[in-house]
């Protein structure tokens, strides 16, 4: 399996990925009957972000079919300075 890159830089150094707070979260399952990427999962019989790396990056769908508000990403003015130090930690080959 090829290894996925976003603008350049592995998807593994990019921590975009839901966090969901349990304290809104009930339990409805909408993100996990939404999201095509597979992210999410069951433990406990609670939801969970099983699998992050799935996720898009930039994608946060997923945040607007929740009804609780109980699905938070980092802002993406933050995503993207993330990734433009990223590309200037590699230097101009990584673009």
């Amino acid at each position: 399996m090829a290894q996925q890159l976003y603008q350049g830089i592995p998807r593994e150094e990019i921590p975009w990925f839901p966090i969901i707070n349990p304290d809104l979260c009930d339990n409805c399952l909408k993100c996990l009957e939404f999201c095509p990427h597979d992210v999410y999962g069951t433990e406990d019989g609670r939801i969970d972000v099983a699998r992050p790396m799935n996720c898009l990056v930039s994608c946060n769908s997923c945040k607007n079919v929740c009804p609780k508000k109980a699905i938070f990403f980092m802002e993406r003015s933050d995503l993207n300075m993330l990734v433009s130090m990223l590309h200037r930690s590699r230097g101009p080959m990584s673009r």
